[in-house]
Order: C-alpha cells, then structure tokens, then sequence
C-alpha cells in the first residue's frame, strides 16, 4: 500500500507542476513565483481555476490528495495491527 502511496504523491506532484506552469504561462510571474510551494499551489489553483482554465487538473489533484490521506491512515492502521 505504501508504494500505491508513492505513485499517487508522484502524480500529485506532476499536476502541481502544470499548474506551476499555467500560472506562469498567465504572465503572473510574481504567484508563479510563491507557487514554488506546493500548499499555495493548490490554494491559488483552486482560487484561479476558472481564469487559468484548470479546473480538471485541480480536481485530479484534489482526488489524489484525498485518495494519498486515505491510503497513509490505512497503511498506519494496518501497521498498528501488526
């Protein structure tokens, strides 16, 4: 379970990417700048979605977050046990 966990933060991290990228491509230079971390990333990109036009990637992103939360509680639980 703990590897499924590390391919999903590693798509998490690729969709932080593209937003890094849609921000700066908006000619924002300054947030693409404070979106170097991933928390304000996620904030902004959710604020900007219908402006930056990616809604889809943020929904990805929030899904993988919520399934990476869920998948560590349960990885830890199951440790516990053991």
């Amino acid at each position: 379970m703990i590897y499924l966990s590390g391919v999903i933060t590693i798509a998490a991290l690729a969709c932080w990417i593209l937003v890094v990228v849609k921000v700066f491509q908006s000619g924002n230079t300054g947030m693409g700048i404070c979106c170097i971390c991933p928390l304000f990333a996620f904030i902004y990109g959710w604020i900007k979605c219908g402006e930056l036009e990616i809604r889809n990637i943020m929904l990805i992103w929030t899904g993988i977050v919520v399934v990476n939360i869920v998948l560590r509680v349960l990885a830890a639980q199951a440790m516990a046990v053991h």
